[in-house]
């Protein structure tokens, strides 16, 4: 690629003469500084890039038709070890994260390792053909694997409630009648709690049950006041009076 819009007139070089060059490559904000024998190019170069992060750095000159020789002389050349990154996600199967992602880095060509997570309400399905394996090495380019986890189904249990029937017999003036009646009468529903949120969700109570017909066994006497004394369970104190 040649960009012309920054095109800048050089000095020529005198009698074999070789004439300073500096290039200076910032991996940060990918800026290309060239400074040529104090002409100074500067470019942004992250379009050339696209998603890559390893390039390769070649100079290149030409003559055009003409025979003059030419030549480059390296003084130094300074760089800092390029290293790759290994990004571990870890997804439903719908692709939602599920858990907070973790990377890791290392020299080029060398080992790297991942591991899966325990999740709580999730269990691990695969890893994500498509991205990398989980142990592999490392590239000049980002790598990501992806751990697929399926979420667990949610608990169910029973929950029981009981209906208490509770019959006192007394007379007007407190003392007992006759042995209490007692009786009772279960409703069962069932529960669903999800193995993320812990949400619960309440399935219907079972059938509508009676309690059985109480006959008094006051004989000679009439119930002259009838009190329901509990709120959620059926207990009754009947009194009576002598006819």
């Amino acid at each position: 690629m040649t960009d012309t819009s920054t095109a800048k007139l050089i000095t020529k070089p005198q009698n074999n003469q070789f004439l300073p060059i500096e290039i200076d490559y910032n991996g940060s904000n990918h800026i290309m500084t060239v400074n040529y024998n104090g002409t100074i190019f500067t470019k942004d170069i992250s379009s050339l890039l696209g998603s890559n992060t390893a390039m390769s750095f070649s100079i290149s000159a030409s003559t055009g038709f003409y025979t003059n020789l030419q030549q480059l002389k390296n003084i130094s050349f300074n760089y800092t070890i390029a290293q790759g990154n290994v990004i571990s996600k870890y997804v439903d199967d719908q692709g939602n994260e599920i858990s907070e992602s973790t990377s890791t880095s290392g020299d080029l060509d060398t080992l790297y390792s991942t591991a899966q997570k325990t999740i709580p309400g999730y269990t691990f399905n695969k890893i994500d053909p498509t991205g990398a394996l989980a142990t592999g090495k490392f590239t000049a380019n980002d790598q990501t694997v992806t751990y697929v986890y399926t979420k667990n189904a949610p608990t169910v249990t029973t929950e029981t409630k009981t209906v208490n029937e509770n019959i006192d017999y007394v007379f007007a003036n407190g003392d007992k009648a006759a042995d209490s009646h007692t009786a009772a009468v279960k409703f069962t529903r069932q529960v669903s709690t999800d193995a993320v949120t812990g949400e619960k969700t309440y399935g219907d109570w079972s059938a509508d049950q009676s309690f059985d017909a109480v006959k008094s066994p006051i004989k000679g006497y009439t119930l002259i006041k009838l009190k329901l004394i509990s709120k959620w369970s059926r207990d009754l104190l009947m009194t009576y009076h002598s006819r």
